[in-house]
């Protein structure tokens, strides 16, 4: 028997408006998840190279004791202006799609469905190589009170909100828009319900 097609799927959308929620719930709905934060964390920790750059372009003292990257004050510098995220982004991103590439590489020989749960999906131009992909919206307060809950300064969020894609242009590029109210229930509902239509159909009758 031929084996089934593997479903990309991407998630993404504004800072805060819960995507990595949606990731961990199609996680429990049996979908391999490959996070761009934690491909982020996995960069800045095990290559030293990328450290040493990013040291000379934003700062020694980005470093901590242990030669770790002090990641608050990175971001505070990184995401002041266009001109630094994009030195940023210059830096860190080839070794993270190289590793991204070859997780996906390696996911296509077990796995059924595999989520990129990335904020930068369409950034990197993944979204052309995505089946479905998932925008998760939220409204502002919504996002600004979780991202504060979880210690992000309101200055950072506003910095960060400034260089990324609007709302309406992040809609643009889905397949299916998921509205998150903040109520686990629903949301897991709505995921549920779109991930076996898409594996039943392969499309989305319902984005």
């Amino acid at each position: 028997m031929a084996r089934a097609k593997v479903i990309l799927i991407g998630v993404t959308g504004q800072i805060g408006a819960g995507k990595s929620t949606v990731a961990k719930i199609l996680h429990s709905l049996g979908c391999h998840v490959i996070s761009g934060d934690e491909l982020g964390r996995q960069v800045l920790d095990g290559n030293s190279t990328v450290r040493k750059q990013l040291a000379k372009v934003f700062g020694d003292d980005i470093l901590l004791p242990n030669g770790k990257i002090n990641r608050t004050e990175l971001g505070h510098r990184a995401f002041a202006t266009e001109v630094s995220r994009r030195k940023l982004n210059a830096i860190v991103h080839p070794p993270l799609l190289k590793e991204l590439n070859k997780q996906i590489k390696q996911c296509r020989k077990n796995e059924q469905v595999v989520v990129i749960d990335a904020t930068l999906l369409i950034e990197w131009g993944y979204h052309k190589k995505m089946d479905q992909i998932i925008v998760v919206t939220a409204p502002k307060e919504l996002r600004h009170r979780w991202l504060t809950a979880r210690g992000v300064a309101r200055k950072d969020i506003r910095a960060r909100e400034r260089l990324q894609l609007s709302q309406k242009e992040f809609k643009s590029y889905a397949t299916k828009v998921l509205r998150n109210s903040g109520s686990i229930r629903h949301l897991r509902s709505s995921v549920a319900g779109w991930l076996k239509s898409v594996k039943n159909t392969g499309v989305d009758r319902n984005a």
